[in-house]
């Protein structure tokens, strides 16, 4: 069952009447079995939806429950504004001229502006308040921000309460001139007159032609019925600037269109004499309701056909009767206005009510219509009404969804949001600064941000790898180093099975070549005092410089990489910790930036040695690698050389001997220095750069920051003004958001209790026999007095002739069945879901006839908040 439903029916005559009968053939002779129960299918329509009946409850109730209703959606939709939740409403909408005006003071009973042209040029929302006051009041609000894209905010225009009806045309052009005017402030209108207010709209050219922002008007009358509508501006069919036309369309197509507009009711207003087909109004309304279920027209001055006007009479009529070209759902209304002559006499409501009744008793063809409630203003008010009511209610389990969703994602953002400044700066200031020192330090090590060091490691220093690799000489022992042989480059090195995976990038070619011939250039070069048949060390050094000497630039841009790698990831941390407090956050990353820089200058020098020591002496202990290595490539160039087609003669291959030794004696001691150089440069970066900016930097930012200048540590201290303007906006939706779900808690519990019941004990007698037909009951708990532990069960009563109560199902009704005998209640167990005729306390049937019970009536009225207590002797 929709638990915001109101409880009563909306089945036909003759299904109330067959449950009557049903119900009042038990009787308390007959208790041996229980009343038979009725569906819940009898008490809600197929819907869900609550439309109270009058075999159910009086006229004052539903007056109060629609009253409740709609002031319910009110106030959650001014709750609301800025949240796209798509609230209930009423649209007025209507061309310019088709008597909408005069419809709108006819639903509010108060004068708004009229001109020549266009009079309404922003929304006007009005809402009739019935809050039980005996004197007419009237208040405005302007409600701005939609026309320029923001939330919208409410704020009080005139004074608290207008009390003269005369003044009221006057304060609706004030506030729409402020509306029309963003650039002034709204209260330099409050005392204009209406000339001046002409005058700025004419010779202003910084007013806006209309807007979306709107008027919010609250009328308190006691002879108006409760009801809430929007004002739209008048479609224009004819203006001298042709964006005009566009922009009054498309602003009515923003109130009654598009996804959170779809329980919007329409009221498409239409003279009467024009054709229906030519109504622009009607044309954008079946654009967005094409069935017509949330449309109803409205037929303004039927005085104005003439007597010729018989196939539109016919077509009108029809439309009245349910027929016609374009049928609505919720069909069409006819309502005479007063013309000008009429209102110049100031007649009051009953005798302009009395002329329209007279005016469609007896002019046709409106006195042919059978339905006589399609006529006048009042059953339009009581139809658009009782729409209204049944849309909100219908609407409200989706809307509490909404809300519960909204709530819980404007948690989540805060709770996001960092902590707020607390009472004392100075040590949360220090606190800060120890967990983005503690968070710099993990990182560095690897223990956080783990992609940081995987992308130092994968990337950054396995490039330096193979750039550094790239330096090597390809020897090849021919005459021309262009011949290519199918041996080169087939390093076991660079097995990618033997690397992780994330360092494994291709290996390049070495970037030199160099033949036979050209190593003897060298050899031959480098001859001073050696004895014939030495290689001279100096061919050595050459070869091997020739490689190493390239290893600076490497080294320094694989620095710069890691240095500015790591800056953009210390920069983000310094963002993320200090984001709120802005002051503190430049100072921090100042002070930051300096020593990080501090240390690159410190380990550039380092870095600088280290390249150095490649060049002289060519020096390892790694013995046992290089000779293995030495042994390996001097075969390796030596086996090259029985390769048919390269050497003429045996005697070639014995004269360059010494050549193909000093290639595999370089090439050895370029892998050895290879291998400690790729190693080495990344752990110099890794200690001399970043672990020693992680260890110090606690102590350099707080030499920097002012402790012990309590003024500075506040001014650091202090919040991030778009940090906290978020916090004040979502700590504002979270609240606005809780007071919505509040109200719509409030009103769940209303919808199962009657509102106009005061606070007092109602004595009567239990049997129905004595118990009087007007007895009524709020919300009961029923109990076992002999059971060891007794249980409740949640008595629910709809309305006060129907004397029943329904029981929920749910665990809370099953251990409460379980705990009363069969016998102690109807002489049945209760039925979760169903309702029945009588509530009696468990006693023994003997006893029932002579209890006599106690229901208090608990809350005050308007709340719905009642108590539970327990039908004793």
């Amino acid at each position: 069952m929709n638990r915001f439903g109101r409880l009563g029916s909306s089945t036909s005559s003759k299904k109330q009447k067959d449950s009557s009968e049903s119900s009042s053939s038990w009787s308390y002779a007959n208790a041996d079995s229980p009343p038979p129960p009725i569906p819940v299918s009898a008490v809600l329509d197929q819907e869900g939806t609550a439309e109270p009946q009058p075999s159910q409850v009086s006229q004052i109730a539903a007056s109060d429950y629609a009253k409740r209703t709609i002031q319910l959606n009110k106030q959650i939709a001014s709750l609301g504004a800025g949240f796209e939740f798509d609230f209930p409403r009423v649209a007025v909408v209507g061309a310019q001229s088709s008597g909408k005006s005069s419809l709108v003071e006819a639903i509010s009973g108060i004068n708004v502006p009229r001109d020549s042209g266009t009079c309404t040029r922003c929304p006007m929302e009005c809402s009739m308040i019935n809050d039980g006051s005996d004197t007419w009041s009237c208040t405005i609000n302007l409600k701005v921000g939609a026309n320029a894209g923001r939330p919208t905010s409410s704020q009080r225009f005139g004074p608290q309460r207008i009390t003269d009806r005369g003044s009221v045309d006057l304060w609706i052009r004030r506030a729409q001139t402020a509306i029309l005017s963003p650039h002034r402030s709204s209260a330099e209108f409050e005392d204009m007159s209406s000339d001046e207010l002409r005058r700025i709209l004419k010779e202003d050219n910084q007013t806006l032609s209309f807007s979306k922002d709107l008027i919010e008007i609250e009328v308190r009358d006691p002879k108006l019925p409760p009801l809430t509508f929007v004002d739209l501006p008048g479609l224009i069919q004819h203006h001298q600037e042709s964006q005009t036309i566009k922009l009054v369309e498309n602003m009515v197509k923003f109130f009654i269109g598009g996804e959170r507009r779809s329980n919007t009711l329409m009221l498409i207003v239409m003279p009467a004499p024009e054709d229906v087909n030519n109504q622009q109004a009607m044309e954008i309304a079946k654009r967005y309701d094409r069935h017509g279920i949330r449309t109803i027209g409205v037929l303004t001055k039927p005085d104005r056909l003439g007597a010729g006007d018989i196939g539109l009479k016919a077509s009108l009529q029809a439309a009245l009767e349910g027929g016609g070209d374009h049928p609505l759902k919720n069909g069409y209304y006819c309502i005479r206005l007063p013309d000008d002559a009429e209102r110049q006499e100031t007649l009051g409501r009953d005798e302009l009510s009395a002329r329209a009744d007279k005016f469609f008793k007896e002019a046709e063809p409106w006195s042919d219509v059978a339905n006589r409630s399609v006529f006048g203003v009042e059953n339009l008010v009581s139809s658009v009404s009782k729409l209204l009511v049944k849309i909100i209610e219908s609407n409200l389990p989706k809307l509490k969804k909404q809300v519960d969703d909204k709530l819980k994602q404007c948690r989540i953002q805060l709770d996001n949001l960092p902590p707020p400044p607390t009472g004392r700066p100075l040590i949360q200031l220090m606190e800060l600064i120890r967990l983005f020192a503690e968070d710099v330090n993990k990182a560095v090590m690897g223990l956080e941000h783990r992609q940081y060091a995987q992308k130092n490691r994968g990337d950054i220093y396995a490039n330096f790898r193979a750039e550094i690799w790239r330096t090597g000489i390809n020897f090849k022992p021919t005459f021309s180093s262009n011949v290519i042989q199918h041996w080169e480059n087939q390093e076991e090195s660079w097995n990618h099975a033997s690397i992780p995976e994330p360092e494994r990038v291709p290996m390049p070619n070495f970037a030199v070549s160099m033949d036979l011939k050209e190593v003897r250039q060298i050899i031959n070069k480098s001859i001073a005092w050696e004895l014939p048949g030495h290689v001279p060390f100096q061919a050595t050094l050459e070869l091997v410089r020739r490689s190493t000497s390239q290893w600076r630039d490497p080294a320094l841009a694989c620095f710069n990489t890691v240095f500015e790698h790591s800056w953009q990831l210390f920069d983000e941390m310094i963002t993320k910790r200090f984001e709120s407090y802005e002051s503190l956050k430049y100072l921090v990353k100042d002070t930051t930036r300096q020593h990080y820089q501090a240390c690159k200058d410190a380990a550039l020098v380092v870095l600088e040695k280290a390249v150095q020591l490649e060049t002289s002496p060519l020096y390892t202990q790694n013995h046992h690698y290089y000779n293995s290595q030495r042994d390996k490539w001097r075969k390796h160039f030596r086996d090259a050389v029985t390769t048919p087609g390269i050497f003429g003669s045996q005697m070639q291959v014995q004269e360059y001997q010494s050549e193909l030794d000093l290639m595999g004696d370089v090439r050895a001691y370029f892998k050895v220095a290879f291998k400690r150089f790729v190693d080495y440069i990344p752990l110099l970066i890794e200690h001399e750069l970043s672990q020693e900016f992680a260890n110090h930097l606690y102590e350099r930012l707080i030499e920097n920051v002012p402790l012990h200048d309590a003024q500075k540590v506040t001014d650091l201290m202090a919040e991030k003004a778009s940090i906290r303007e978020r916090r004040e906006q979502l700590s504002s939706d979270i609240s606005r958001l809780q007071a919505m779900s509040l109200l719509l808690k409030d009103y769940e519990q209303d919808a199962y209790s009657d509102e106009a019941m005061d606070d007092e004990d109602v004595q009567s007698d239990v049997a129905p026999s004595i118990a009087p037909e007007s007895a009524s009951y709020t919300p009961v708990s029923v109990s076992a007095p002999s059971s060891p532990k007794p249980q409740s069960i949640r008595a629910i009563t709809p309305e006060p002739r129907l004397q029943s109560f329904i029981v929920e199902p749910g665990p809370f009704i099953a251990a409460a069945v379980h705990s009363v005998p069969p016998d102690r209640l109807f002489g049945q167990p209760i039925e979760a879901g169903s309702i029945y005729k009588e509530a009696y306390e468990a006693q023994p049937a003997d006893d029932l006839p002579t209890t006599t019970s106690t229901v208090r009536r608990g809350g005050k009225k308007g709340k719905g908040r009642h108590r539970r207590d327990t039908l004793g002797d």
